[in-house]
């Protein structure tokens, strides 16, 4: 789909309402803080991947009203800095990693007189060169109604399929923990029964072997108790 011409400087000047609705090819912004350049790429190269359209700021987007921007010069610097930064440190590029055609994004600075106050409009351009796909933080891009999607290499799951994952996963955690405190029980009735054999030993002899085995069982008790708090708390959990 080509993008609907412009009004001219001129013209803009004259109007009160911007004459096109954000959606597919407008996005409109009031105003445009460092903080918010991000989105800006993101919505340029959402632009870039479907088809092309325009990233105007100074104006309202619920009301497309004409608000013009009450900056200085250092801050429309700031923002022509940010569109020169899509080549220089490539905030967008091709998918390959290769740096875009500069022709793809031009931004056009509007000024306009109110009050003796020189007033400005920034109008971003962005037309795709055609086969080209084009990433910005990572993603893909695309421009859908008036919002923008980010495509990841990340896989999504419908609920269901994440309800039964989640599922196989707590059944796989219990049957861990079973096993494991079902082995450690048996080591302590093990340590029980040395302990019940070296009673009938000589006292001096016994003594000291109860006393390495008792500690030994200890140990595996404690263990063991660490263990099943987790175990109930897991299962609290899920």
């Amino acid at each position: 789909m080509a993008l609907p011409p412009l009004p001219t400087d001129d013209e803009l000047r004259r109007l009160e309402k911007f004459p096109f609705l954000e959606g597919h090819q407008f996005e409109y912004k009031q105003s445009l803080a460092p903080p918010k350049f991000q989105k800006m790429d993101e919505t340029i190269c959402a632009f870039l991947n479907s088809g092309g359209g325009y990233f105007i700021i100074g104006v309202e987007d619920l009301t497309l009203k004409m608000l013009w921007l009450d900056y200085t010069c250092k801050e429309i610097d700031k923002i022509l800095l940010r569109v020169d930064d899509i080549f220089h440190r490539r905030t967008i590029h091709c998918d390959d990693g290769a740096a875009i055609d500069p022709d793809c994004v031009k931004a056009r600075i509007v000024t306009k007189m109110v009050q003796d106050t020189k007033k400005y409009l920034v109008i971003v351009t962005a037309i795709p060169t055609q086969g080209k796909l084009y990433k910005c933080n990572d993603r893909v891009w695309y421009r859908l109604n008036a919002s923008n999607f980010g495509l990841t290499d990340e896989k999504m799951y419908p609920a269901g399929h994440v309800y039964t994952m989640v599922n196989q996963a707590i059944h796989r955690t219990q049957e861990c923990y079973t096993t494991f405190i079902k082995n450690q029980m048996k080591h302590i009735a093990k340590m029980e029964k040395r302990i019940a054999i070296a009673q009938t030993k000589e006292a001096s002899a016994m003594e000291l072997l109860e006393s390495k085995i008792l500690m030994e069982k200890m140990a595996a008790e404690a263990q063991l108790r660490h263990q099943m708090s987790w175990f109930r708390f897991l299962c609290c959990i899920f």
